[in-house]
């Protein structure tokens, strides 16, 4: 299930600003991964979406699917109907902790390779909500 793919990822980093959600770590350890994912907060507060672990591994999922300019537009649509106000920040700091752990776990990809994925498309992300 995909839930159980990703648990592991969102316990990583606490959620910050969106510069700071993009950068990654080059492990020193074989086994470690190279992409460093944010984790989602647990508090509910301003400029925090509060999503349930299973709602952003769907987003995750269905960004994996690699047609960005068309997956990201509705995730935003949907997450603006459900939280009125949001502010672009929050939600790209959202789909960004969604998508963080599909690349980390994306194969045929060397450790450098993931973090070029995930900065391509925050950059993307960044252009198509601002």
């Amino acid at each position: 299930m995909i839930i159980s793919q990703f648990n592991g990822r969102f316990r990583r980093l606490a959620l910050s600003a969106a510069p700071c959600v993009i950068a990654a770590c080059i492990g020193i350890a074989p086994q470690a991964n190279a992409l460093e994912c944010p984790l989602p907060q647990k508090l509910s507060r301003n400029g925090v979406l509060k999503e349930t672990p299973t709602q952003m591994a769907i987003v995750g999922a269905l960004l994996a699917r690699g047609d960005a300019s068309r997956t990201v537009p509705l995730v935003e649509a949907d997450l603006r109907a459900r939280y009125p106000g949001v502010e672009n920040a929050e939600l790209v700091n959202y789909i960004v902790t969604a998508f963080c752990p599909v690349v980390s776990h994306m194969t045929g990809m060397s450790d450098a390779e993931k973090p070029a994925r995930l900065n391509g498309f925050v950059q993307d992300l960044m252009q198509m909500t601002y």
